[in-house]
């Protein structure tokens, strides 16, 4: 009878711990994925309480700065959680539970004292550490890609996923795992202790609750392994007492299962892709006669200062000058935000973020149409090849309409990249891997050769394709030549960090890694100008040159982009080359939005409007005076950072109203003075009439119906 209840006991505080564990990691998780985001980007509209906004600025210029430099404090909350929970576990193991048997306790203790030397051979040990990892790499590729493309919950650290996570996952924790049974092996021969069956286990089982819990963002490393030693010291023991009685066989067959699951997921995939692509293509309608390509390139955060075409010191962009000879060129155009997924959103849809309301965790809405559904419903072939697997990918809704969407290689550099548990495991040795090393995994020549190969596959239909270029941004790693070309330092400083006072020589020579990227870019774009001439295709396709943003390098105390609204990380290069339609050697000196693309497209195409908004650009050019965008304002580009919005037009940079900031770029193009302090009486008149601008902007978002409820404040 006692027995009984202290068995009872027993498994009732076993149960209350895992119950108290998985609330506290629930909410855990659910206040660092979900409401920590959501409570930042209220901060940035300055939505939130006061306090919480103090809290969130603190020393930083914006809430944002804080939340990649501060946030850590908050986070250290539901850690120090996780700890305790984890500590009881592991006294409550020892204490409670191994104090007191009751019969089946003792009847597990009675099997492992019979079975206290039984040994792992080192075939067996590899054999159960590669199930092991196979079943654990399952489990957290099934996870991620469910709660990615099922659900939208977009996992930080592992936002640059593709639905090969699936196989791929298990592939690298299947490696990772018989690497540590080699270990096992190896320490084996010299300490006869590590040969036992239940410490191997133990191990290996602490090492996959290690990974799994790793799927939760932002646990700390301490914790996730205290947590996992005290849930592996007992499943370990566990199975070891058992694994005589099925749980070697369970989990041999598990193994195999998935071992054999694993090619056959790739390579349907694979196919599958394939099969998809032909199918739709056949399906395509005939296309316009005549109708020609357009090719959109995106230098991802490029800013026009530091081109050569915009009257940079460096040659970063000979080639774009000589395309500039035969294109018209807009000095002064403004990308939709300053950062990667709303302005390449804006670019395909016509839309400002305030209609889109996508965010970083928060991708396009399915229901906004985009200019690539449009041209494919004309016949278009529709291709996209890109580098930023960050933000620029169909997780976050930009691949639809998509003929074929290339931005994931399958590499050895991406297989280490789809667990946690591996990149934990490979970012102390990725410089072993090149492409795990540096994030970007398709430098600017592999985005051409992916693009070009989808155009000989295209059937000889007219095609539209979005190139997206990642070699300038951070870290600025170019291969060489191109990462010394514009320093004399040999191991130039190439990666930004948030919590470092950089003196002026060391942002000179981030700068010069910067630039060095730039000049790779261009010199791919300039192959790629003359292969289509080659092919003799060049003069029949619309060739839009361009940026989703710039970068900041501590002009107004910024570093990097997504920070601030000036024009370091706002103002990008843009050209348009189409010999039919538009002049050639023309530049445009007024402020021009991205988000005017799409009608651009259109117009030259003689497509139609699609139902997409935005005016066409060819109204520059087409006036016969090339100047209506400096002298009139009734043309405004505007730019957003959750839910600030920064105005240019006629020559001004109006900044949100909460820093009350006015610029004239045409006299102040570094933005060094403030008009309404220079000139208040000047500056705050202007600042009024062009905010009025701002709400005749919003006032036509919200007659298309899609304004987002919490953007609708001017």
């Amino acid at each position: 009878m006692d027995t009984t209840a202290s068995e009872h006991r027993d498994f009732v505080w076993i149960v209350r711990y895992l119950a108290v564990a998985g609330v506290v990691a629930g909410l855990w998780w659910w206040g660092t994925r979900i409401l920590g985001p959501w409570l930042i980007e209220q901060a940035y509209r300055g939505e939130s309480l006061g306090v919480l906004n103090d809290v969130l600025a603190g020393r930083a210029t914006t809430p944002l700065e804080a939340y990649l430099t501060d946030w850590s404090f908050f986070t250290r909350i539901g850690d120090g959680l996780l700890v305790l929970i984890a500590l009881s576990g592991l006294v409550g193991g020892f204490f409670r539970v191994g104090a007191r048997f009751s019969v089946a306790h003792q009847r597990m203790a009675d099997r492992e004292a019979g079975q206290r030397e039984a040994r792992l051979r080192p075939l067996e040990t590899i054999g159960a550490a590669a199930s092991i990892g196979l079943v654990t790499g399952a489990l957290g590729g099934g996870y991620v890609a469910t709660v990615g493309f099922g659900f939208g919950l977009i996992a930080a650290r592992l936002r640059d996923i593709s639905l090969d996570i699936l196989w791929m996952s298990p592939l690298a924790d299947a490696g990772i795992f018989v690497g540590a049974a080699l270990i096992l092996v190896v320490l084996g021969l010299a300490i006869p202790a590590v040969r036992a069956r239940r410490l191997q286990l133990i191990l290996l089982l602490a090492l996959a609750v290690f990974g799994t819990l790793t799927l939760l963002e932002r646990l700390y490393p301490y914790a996730a392994a205290l947590l996992a030693i005290a849930i592996g010291l007992h499943a370990g023991r566990w199975l070891s007492a058992y694994w005589e009685d099925g749980v070697r066989r369970w989990l041999g067959r598990a193994g195999i299962a998935i071992a054999v699951l694993v090619p056959l997921l790739a390579a349907g995939m694979g196919l599958g892709g394939g099969v998809a692509r032909q199918r739709a293509l056949a399906a395509l309608p005939p296309a316009p006669v005549g109708a020609p390509n357009i090719l959109l390139l995106i230098l991802d955060t490029v800013r026009s200062q530091n081109t050569s075409i915009g009257g940079y010191e460096r040659p970063t962009t000979p080639a774009l000058e000589r395309l500039a000879g035969q294109s018209v060129v807009f000095d002064r155009a403004i990308a939709p935000a300053p950062w990667t997924l709303p302005s390449h959103a804006g670019m395909l849809t016509g839309r400002y973020n305030v209609e889109l309301g996508t965010a970083f965790s928060r991708g396009l809405d399915r229901g906004v149409s985009t200019l690539p559904e449009y041209l494919r419903d004309q016949g278009y072939v529709t291709i996209a090849s890109v580098a930023n697997v960050l933000y620029a990918t169909p997780l976050f809704g930009l691949g639809r309409g998509f003929w074929v969407f290339d931005a994931h290689p399958r590499s050895v550099g991406q297989v280490l990249r789809s667990s946690y548990l591996s990149m934990e495991v490979t970012k102390h040795i990725g410089t072993w891997f090149d492409d795990h090393r540096n994030p970007v995994l398709k430098r600017a020549d592999r985005v051409n050769r992916d693009f070009l190969r989808r155009v000989d596959q295209a059937g000889g239909r007219p095609w539209f394709a979005m190139l997206n270029y990642f070699d300038a941004h951070e870290p600025y790693t170019p291969p060489d030549p191109y990462r010394t070309m514009f320093t004399d330092s040999d191991d130039p400083l190439d990666r930004l960090d948030h919590d470092r006072d950089y003196r002026p020589e060391e942002i000179e020579e981030l700068i010069a890694t910067y630039d060095g990227g730039i000049a790779f870019v261009d010199a791919n774009i300039g192959r790629l100008m003359d292969e289509l001439e080659r092919r003799g295709v060049l003069d029949n396709t619309i060739v839009i040159v361009t940026s989703d943003h710039g970068e900041s390098f501590l002009e107004h105390g910024h570093l990097g982009h997504a920070k601030s609204l000036y024009m370091s990380e706002i103002h990008v290069p843009l050209l348009v080359r189409y010999p039919p339609s538009v002049p050639a050697g023309l530049r445009i000196p007024g402020a021009v939005t991205l988000r005017d693309i799409p009608a651009t497209v259109l117009d030259l195409s003689r497509l139609g409007d699609g139902g997409l908004p935005g005016t066409s650009l060819a109204r520059y050019w087409d006036s016969g005076s090339g100047s209506e965008g400096s002298a009139s304002p009734r043309f405004v580009a505007m730019s957003e950072l959750f839910g600030r919005r920064a105005l240019v037009t006629g020559g001004y940079h109006l900044l949100p109203d909460a820093v009350r900031r006015l610029y004239d770029l045409d006299t102040d193009p570094l933005q060094l003075r403030d008009v309404i302090d220079t000139e208040p009486t000047v500056g705050d008149s202007l600042a009024t009439a062009l905010r009025e601008l701002v709400r005749t902007e919003l006032g036509r978002a919200e007659g298309s119906g899609r304004v987002a409820e919490s953007d609708r404040r001017p």
